[in-house]
């Protein structure tokens, strides 16, 4: 007759598996809950006009020396038209330098270009990431007094925006144009959807360890969406660089 006792070893065995099994299941359920999320805020963004503000902010995107790429000028045109009917007096333009392009400076120049006083616009600087984005805006809003401002990005980035907003104790709404490349097509409106995902399951872990990994992901900071839909790095920069010219010829 067999001995089926059970050891040290076969508890430890078993235990390791349920901590497994939990494990997994637990990091099943919070990527099915904050892909809901971001779904559900990038709807909110793109059909909902906010309600006034005291200044808009524009993340950055990939920009050229010669101008704004696609998806920085869908943000930047829909900065423009807030601003006109007067959703905010101000808007902020927040950005890094990639390789030698200085986002900040490409949009303020297509800002100026398309009617916007230069004394209505801010630079937002450092502007490297979304999380140092919102630290900047938070300080500008204290020295100013400002109370609430809305962010102009991917209509994806609206849920990590707001909750970084609550994290440095403003409010920051996201409003979002349907325009960017990032949500035309069935491959790359997934992509996006999946980095964002990513991207905010990354920024609920412990501050040091974006702090430690930052550094080296600068650089395909705006090509991630499209290397996940399969491109390479080449091809996904070279898209990000078609102008609005471009994305709006006949």
């Amino acid at each position: 007759m067999e001995d089926h006792a059970v050891t040290p070893r076969t508890r430890a065995g078993g235990a390791t598996a349920l901590a497994i099994a939990a494990g997994v299941a637990g990091s099943a359920a919070a990527v099915a809950i904050t892909w809901a999320r971001v779904l559900r805020a990038s709807a909110r963004s793109i059909d909902e006009r906010p309600a006034h503000a005291d200044a808009l902010v524009v993340l950055g995107a990939y920009a050229a020396p010669t101008g704004p790429g696609r998806e920085l000028a869908a943000r930047l045109d829909h900065a423009i038209y807030l601003h006109r009917v007067g959703v905010a007096p101000t808007i902020i333009v927040s950005g890094g330098i990639v390789r030698t392009t200085d986002e900040i400076d490409v949009m303020r120049a297509y800002l100026v270009e398309h009617g916007v006083p230069n004394r209505d616009i801010l630079d937002g600087r450092p502007g490297n990431n979304t999380r140092e984005t919102i630290a900047t805006t938070a300080r500008i809003a204290q020295q100013m007094h400002w109370t609430h401002v809305v962010a102009v990005s991917s209509a994806f980035h609206a849920h990590r925006l707001e909750v970084e907003g609550k994290r440095a104790r403003l409010q920051v709404t996201a409003a979002c144009s349907g325009a960017g490349p990032d949500m035309l097509g069935t491959r790359s409106r997934r992509a996006r959807l999946g980095t964002e995902v990513v991207a905010c399951l990354y920024y609920a872990l412990p501050r040091w360890i974006p702090r430690l990994v930052h550094p080296h992901i600068v650089p395909l900071r705006h090509a991630a969406a499209n290397l996940a839909a399969g491109f390479s790095e080449r091809d996904a920069i070279n898209s990000s660089l078609h102008s609005h010219i471009d994305a709006h010829a006949p």
